[in-house]
């Protein structure tokens, strides 16, 4: 029931702050049309497609903790708020 035409992109917009100072996820400036070259200590703040019944993101933070190379794997430290809609990146019950 949700047109995928009308709603926003999923994305990720670099971070300058540190993982615990991001506490709010913006509504524009995500990176949505090419790939995101990463590096250990990176942050990002990421917008999911559409997954909620109203027609609205997730928002999560995530830093880049560990690249393997060899073994092919990355490590990430995320906080996902699992809440339609909202937009506050902060651990507990959501406030905005």
């Amino acid at each position: 029931g949700i047109d995928p035409t009308n709603t926003v992109n999923p994305g990720f917009l670099a971070s300058s702050q540190t993982f615990e100072a991001i506490k709010v996820a913006p509504s524009n400036g995500y990176v949505t049309d090419r790939a995101i070259p990463i590096a250990v200590g990176e942050r990002y703040v990421v917008r999911s497609r559409v997954t909620c019944t109203i027609g609205v993101p997730k928002y999560a933070k995530l830093e880049v903790v560990a690249i393997d190379d060899v073994a092919k794997l990355v490590a990430f430290r995320v906080l996902t708020d699992d809440n339609c809609g909202f937009k506050g990146l902060e651990p507990g019950l959501p406030k905005r």
